[in-house]
């Protein structure tokens, strides 16, 4: 890959606009968080260093640094696949601030595979009401305190207008919202994911909120493939998989030059 910048669109679909990053690949760079002004002025910036056999990767948005990023994830692959010019399939482990994430391409495409969070019951999920506007019907509580929240709700996410300061002072962790019903068999489920407290209001296509979801709905409805709806403003179109303890997450990509 040279030394230069890209502009990737990840997650996106027939109806979906998804994620846009911009990829800055240093080969003999290490890991770092300076940034000049032009690069914190960024939305979503990945900076790429190693060689295929030893990647690393950092992301920020507008400057701030971000744990985890499932559509770069999915944008850092296809840039190997059309940059590096890998063969049809292989796999590639990236370093994260979160760990260790391993990518990969075959013939459906580009993915990224990670183990879900530890996930616990959400004992009372409507308490969450005076954040989100409606009940919950259950949940649970995804890793630690600073990472997530997923809310099960009758409405549709889509009408739904979360009270984004009172979930700054409610609780550190990002809210995912997800309608899916009760009785439903269905390999369809619609989400939205907030994280004001780290400063992304709304994300528009969330490759690692999606891993906790695939998670929670293999738990509680024996479902381990399923295409997910993410009813942000430009909108995300995520296939998620589970294969043995593992979420592997899916979806279209494409680069251009920044």
């Amino acid at each position: 890959m040279p030394e230069d910048w890209l502009r990737i669109q990840s997650l996106y679909g027939p109806a979906a606009e998804g994620n846009w990053h911009t990829l800055i690949y240093e080969e003999q760079a290490g890991p770092t968080d300076t940034l000049t002004p032009e690069l914190r002025a960024l939305p979503n910036l990945i900076k790429l260093g190693g060689t295929p056999a030893a990647l690393w990767a950092r992301f920020y948005h507008h400057g701030h640094p971000v744990l985890r990023c499932g559509s770069a994830n999915i944008a850092i692959a296809q840039a190997i696949r059309e940059r590096f010019g890998v063969l049809a399939s292989g796999e590639w482990s990236l370093g994260t601030c979160a760990g260790v994430v391993w990518l990969g391409c075959d013939d459906r495409g580009v993915y990224y595979r990670d183990n879900p969070l530890p996930q616990g019951p959400l004992c009372e999920p409507h308490l969450w009401k005076q954040v989100v506007g409606a009940n919950g019907i259950s949940g649970c509580y995804a890793g630690g305190d600073a990472d997530y929240c997923l809310l099960r709700v009758s409405t549709p996410v889509q009408n739904l207008h979360p009270d984004l300061a009172r979930l700054c002072d409610y609780s550190r962790r990002a809210l995912i919202l997800l309608s899916y019903p009760e009785d439903s068999a269905s390999d369809r489920a619609q989400f939205r994911y907030f994280a004001p407290q780290y400063g992304v209001d709304e994300d528009a296509a969330t490759g690692s909120a999606s891993v906790q979801v695939a998670q929670f709905l293999r738990q509680c409805y024996g479902q381990t493939h399923m295409r997910l709806e993410q009813h942000s403003a430009q909108g995300g179109d995520i296939q998620t998989e589970i294969h043995g303890d593992q979420v592997w997450v899916r979806g279209q990509a494409r680069c251009y030059p920044a």
